[in-house]
């Protein structure tokens, strides 16, 4: 079998935000990258902290459920063996309807 190997972290993903899924979801899709295990998905509000941000191990397409109305930042990252590097977070909404 071809296992794709990878030394280091991988770069920051480009991510996109949409809000089409539903009440309280917001959908965050990055592309594949061959070379990583996992993804996380992290979101909360304000400037990221550990205590008060969620996190969500995932692939590269994912839905995330949230409060309507509540403006989250959203990051996502792809790993290896070790975490990426993490892009700037994005602000989205999650939507009422």
């Amino acid at each position: 079998s071809d296992l794709v190997y990878f030394e280091g972290q991988l770069p920051a993903q480009n991510f996109d935000l949409t809000v089409k899924e539903g009440p309280g979801k917001v959908r965050v899709k990055t592309k594949k990258n061959k070379y990583a295990k996992s993804y996380i998905v992290y979101y909360g509000v304000g400037d990221y902290d550990p205590e008060t941000w969620s996190f969500k191990v995932c692939g590269p397409d994912q839905i995330i459920s949230g409060t309507p109305g509540v403006m989250t930042n959203f990051i996502i990252v792809a790993n290896t063996d070790v975490e990426g590097v993490w892009p700037d977070p994005q602000p989205k909404r999650f939507p009422y309807n």
